[in-house]
């Protein structure tokens, strides 16, 4: 009988509360935000006149920093790549408390992997599964200074 009710409440319930949720304005605001992003992106596409192989040329140009050849091209790297860097801007100003609050978090959780480290070393289990960590912590760091790095690049190589 509790088997049957939990079926049922999960076949009806589930559903039901999926649909009351959808129907929530902040679910709408989202949508929103994605439709202004999306528009941006259709300007932006059609300012430079670009076609879907050349917004690929240039997401590879801001993904690895590199310069483009074409003229027309260099001029979309510099603009998507400000764009870029102001979005993330906008969004760490709009969210100063969790922006400090993550930073917070990396900080500790850094000097808890460097502490696990010399436990190991210290232990003799090195490099056991502290190695894993490592190259975690060195990877998850990495990619945000990689990234900022890589879309400055692109900018200073095709802003000339």
């Amino acid at each position: 009988m509790v088997a049957a009710l939990v079926v049922l409440l999960i076949l009806v319930g589930l559903p039901l509360l999926a649909y009351w949720l959808g129907g929530r304005r902040r679910w709408a605001r989202l949508d929103a935000l994605g439709r202004d992003q999306m528009q941006a992106e259709r300007e932006w596409m059609s300012r430079h006149l670009l076609d879907h192989r050349e917004v690929a040329e240039v997401s590879s140009a801001l993904n690895w920093g590199r310069a483009v050849p074409d003229e027309r091209l260099r001029a979309a790297v510099v603009e998507r790549a400000r764009m870029v860097q102001d979005a993330e801007r906008a969004w760490q100003q709009d969210r100063p408390r969790l922006t400090t609050a993550m930073r917070w978090l990396s900080a500790a959780w850094l000097l808890l992997l460097i502490t696990a480290v010399v436990f190991a070393v210290a232990f003799g289990n090195w490099p056991g599964g502290s190695f894993f960590y490592l190259l975690v912590a060195v990877g998850s760091i990495g990619a945000g200074w990689w990234r900022r790095r890589n879309l400055q690049r692109a900018i200073e190589l095709n802003g000339g």
